[in-house]
């Protein structure tokens, strides 16, 4: 096969004025098919696995249960998919979970546990709350589990004996370029400690 600008010998015969070496330049007309069909092949490779990754459930979910907590997704690499604020609204809930719910394999809620110093009232809505959470991760057929609070701090180093700044500084520090509130602190670290003992970090 011969490229462009590449030179070629023809040889005629022997005949009275007629050079014998004539040097050609020829193209290469199939040259550039090869290539169209090879770029061609190439996109739909790319495309492929664009559809496989997109089908692959890779996000873990951390939740915060409460009015004060919030609900963060991770990749497999620790990446910040989204970190919210807990919705006021059952259906706001919903509407969270169901946005990521084909893309999550794992969520990891905390345990809700008695809190002494807590009113009955306060207590209610955090029970109703919890439940929702249970509800809305059951409905969407997303795996899930729970942690006692003390087990994923102990884990992550950050034992806040109920002070929110100390998870907050911790997760500052793993993802330095995401915006950490108290709201959302605890529900990364929750999905980061799933991440690690899911991917036997």
């Amino acid at each position: 096969m011969t490229f462009v600008g590449e030179c070629t010998s023809v040889k005629t015969k022997a005949l009275p004025g007629v050079v014998h070496n004539r040097r050609l330049y020829t193209k290469r007309p199939f040259a550039s098919i090869r290539e169209f069909h090879f770029s061609g092949i190439l996109l739909l490779a790319i495309r492929y696995r664009l559809r496989i990754i997109r089908s692959m459930k890779n996000l873990i979910c951390g939740i915060d249960p409460g009015m004060t907590g919030g609900i963060s997704f991770l990749t497999y690499t620790g990446t910040v998919v989204s970190s919210i604020k807990m919705p006021e609204t059952e259906q706001e809930v919903t509407d969270a979970f169901r946005a990521y719910a084909e893309l999550t394999c794992f969520a990891l809620i905390e345990k809700l546990q008695p809190m002494f110093k807590t009113s009955k009232v306060a207590m209610f809505k955090l029970g109703r709350s919890y439940g929702t959470l249970r509800g809305v991760l059951i409905a969407l057929q997303i795996p899930f589990d729970e942690v006692r609070p003390q087990k994923w701090q102990t884990y992550m180093g950050c034992l806040t004996k109920g002070n929110k700044a100390v998870s907050r500084q911790k997760a500052q520090q793993l993802w330095p370029t995401t915006k950490i509130t108290n709201a959302n602190a605890d529900s990364l670290l929750i999905a980061e400690y799933a991440r690690r003992n899911k991917l036997h970090l």
